[in-house]
């Protein structure tokens, strides 16, 4: 009796201890994943089980150095590491496919250290950017709207070395720009030229109709002179 006892505690305890220290890891002569037993320190289990079958990466004390996915555990080879004490906890290196991303904080491509929500170190390519504008520059048409003239333009561009309302070289070099924005200030430049050459077009007419009557006028003025 004491004997089956002894044999079912030393199975227990063997289990225990195996399920503490037992983890995976790949063999870097033939690639196979292998499991053994090995120290998981002081902070508790790395792979945690959840509901639904799925697998919770738990970083604690004893884990400060991440976790990293693929390259043999080096973070410049993996395929994507994870380390809550950095900037930027969730690298991806390498070809990663997923259906969608969703981060509650900001993302850097080619960038360690994101301060805006998205920032791309490098060319964007895209069949199409939709940008939900804040305002847009139709006030220009209202009948209230002041539309400078000519002669203002014109000192301004002396006096400042650029349109007015748009950020001058230094400013953009400086602080960039939001497309949106640009885009905003650039159609209020458009209307206002329409505006302009509206204006322009109705004084041409009303040249031409003056120039007729002038016309008539000098016309009927030599008949009566002869």
């Amino acid at each position: 009796m004491r004997k089956i006892f002894l044999l079912i505690s030393i199975s227990i305890t063997f289990s225990v201890l195996a399920q503490d220290k037992c983890v995976f890891y790949q063999d870097k002569v033939y690639g196979d994943v292998l499991l053994r037993n090995s120290d998981r320190g002081t902070g508790g289990r790395v792979l945690v089980p959840t509901v639904g079958n799925s697998v919770t990466i738990n970083f604690a004390n004893d884990f400060s150095g991440g976790v990293v996915f693929g390259g043999w555990g080096n973070r410049l080879d993996a395929l994507a590491y994870f380390d809550i004490n950095e900037s930027a906890p969730i690298v991806f290196n390498k070809k990663m496919k997923s259906s969608s991303i969703y981060s509650i904080g900001n993302i850097g491509i080619g960038i360690e250290n994101p301060k805006e929500r998205l920032e791309v170190n490098g060319t964007i390519r895209s069949k199409e950017v939709k940008i939900e504008a804040t305002g847009w520059a139709d006030f220009v048409f209202n009948k209230n709207y002041k539309l400078p003239t000519l002669q203002a333009v014109e000192q301004h561009i002396k006096d400042k070395g650029h349109l007015p309302d748009i950020p001058s070289e230094n400013e953009i070099l400086e602080n960039g720009i939001s497309v949106g924005e640009i885009q905003a200030k650039l159609l209020q430049k458009i209307e206002e030229l329409t505006l302009y050459m509206i204006e322009q077009d109705r004084q041409n007419k009303e040249l031409k109709e003056r120039l007729s009557i002038q016309e008539t006028e000098l016309n009927n003025l030599k008949k009566t002179l002869k």
